[in-house]
């Protein structure tokens, strides 16, 4: 793209292949209308950069492990992205937070006060809002130092995150901040 501040739909990808976009120099965002049916790579380079990224009217299943969400045919790769967003629509949906193998990795989920939303923020990888996510299963790695930290919301009679599961429960520290979003 050019010097300037871009907006770019992306309406799917072809099956089968992989596409890459590159923002460049202006505050760029990226709006992912249709989940990918093959490898999708977005890199912001320079400046403040946004993706978001909208699910489907049915069940779906995204895989996060580092700055790669997983769709059921694709997956988005993040780089350079301060910003991202994935509303998951309608359906049962559910995101599933896997630790790599080999990377001591700090899981933070934080709930913001709506049902089945919140943020996950894997330090130094990827900060996603996330909304209309019915369950959350957060897994990390027996061989890695990895750490979840749970943040509820301060003054909110609602801070409930969607339904949280912890399986391979291999983390070297869990941490429930009950009432804070201090992070």
């Amino acid at each position: 793209m050019g010097s300037g501040d871009s907006v770019v739909d992306i309406a799917g990808t072809a099956s089968g292949t992989t596409f890459a976009l590159s923002g460049g120099l202006g505050d760029d965002t990226f709006h992912v209308a249709a989940l990918p049916s093959s490898s999708l790579i977005i890199d912001g380079e320079a400046h403040s950069d946004t993706v978001n990224i909208v699910g489907t009217g049915i069940d779906d299943h995204f895989e996060i492990q580092g700055p790669r969400i997983g769709t059921e045919d694709g997956a988005i790769i993040l780089h350079n992205i301060e910003s991202s967003s994935l509303d998951a629509e309608a359906g049962a949906d559910e995101i599933r937070i896997q630790g790599r193998a080999g990377t001591d990795e700090v899981f933070n989920l934080i709930a913001d006060g709506t049902p089945d939303s919140g943020r996950l923020v894997l330090l130094n990888q990827l900060t996603l809002d996330f909304t209309n996510v019915e369950m959350t299963d957060v897994a990390g790695n027996s061989s890695d130092h990895d750490r979840a930290e749970i943040y509820g919301t301060k003054g909110l009679q609602n801070n409930k995150l969607p339904n949280l599961m912890m399986t391979q429960f291999a983390f070297g520290r869990c941490y429930l901040h009950a009432g804070s979003t201090d992070h």
